[in-house]
Parts: C-alpha cells; sequence; structure tokens
C-alpha cells in the first residue's frame, strides 16, 4: 500500500471532521456552539440576524462539502505531479494530537453536558 495515500486519507478524515463541525453538522461540537447561539437569537428575537446565521451555515456548507469532495476525489494523472516530493511522513505525536482533536469534537457533540456545565459555573462565579 502506498504509505503517502495512507496518510492522506488519515488526513482528509481528520479535516473532515473539522470542516463538518465548523458547519454545525449534528454530532460535532459546532453543532453544539451553533445550536446554542441560535437559541439564543430566538429568545432575543434578534431575527435579521438568526436569517444571517443560517444563511451563512448554508453558504459554508457548500463550500466545506467541496473541499471534501476535492480531498476524497482521484488524484490526477499526469505524470510531472507525481515527480514531486512526497510528503513527509507525520510524527507519532502529530497522529496522537490529530486523534484526540477528532476524538473531542466527536465526543463533544455526542456528549456536551461536561463542558456546558464547567461553562455555566464559570459564568456564574463571575456574576
Amino acid at each position: 500500500m502506498n504509505t503517502s495515500r495512507t496518510h492522506r486519507s488519515e488526513k482528509s478524515v481528520v479535516f473532515t471532521a473539522a470542516l463538518l463541525s465548523l458547519a454545525g453538522i449534528p454530532l460535532t461540537a459546532g453543532f453544539v456552539g451553533k445550536f446554542y447561539v441560535l437559541l439564543v437569537g430566538v429568545e432575543s428575537a434578534l431575527w435579521p440576524l438568526m436569517f444571517l446565521l443560517v444563511f451563512g451555515s448554508a453558504v459554508g456548507l457548500f463550500y466545506y462539502l467541496c473541499l471534501v469532495v476535492a480531498m476524497y476525489g482521484s488524484l490526477p494523472e499526469d505524470p510531472d505531479v507525481h515527480a514531486m516530493r512526497p510528503a513527509p511522513s507525520p510524527s507519532f505525536a502529530t497522529i496522537l494530537t490529530l486523534t484526540v482533536l477528532t476524538i473531542g469534537v466527536v465526543w463533544l457533540g455526542l456528549y456536551p453536558a461536561p463542558l456546558i456545565h464547567t461553562i455555566r459555573l464559570t459564568v456564574a462565579s463571575l456574576l
């Protein structure tokens, strides 16, 4: 198996998770953040801002999905592209860090209660 292809797919998975979180897709930490922003906006009746949030999220989702499709698309068959120097293999620390961050993005999307509780305690102590 081509190791550069393997590392490319590992990086693609991490980047895909980050992009989906930025887009606010459910089961990611970004969804929880956008949900709370939307909740506060609705409670405050800030309808123009809520419209901009939804519109901006839709535009962002389209852009992010275009990036995901480009990442998982096939590599060009141009021989000059393959003659380029291969990307260096990531270190163990890099792989571990990206794995922990990706798991964190998904974990906070599935189980945000501890983080929300901590944020509420912190805000309460500031007031």
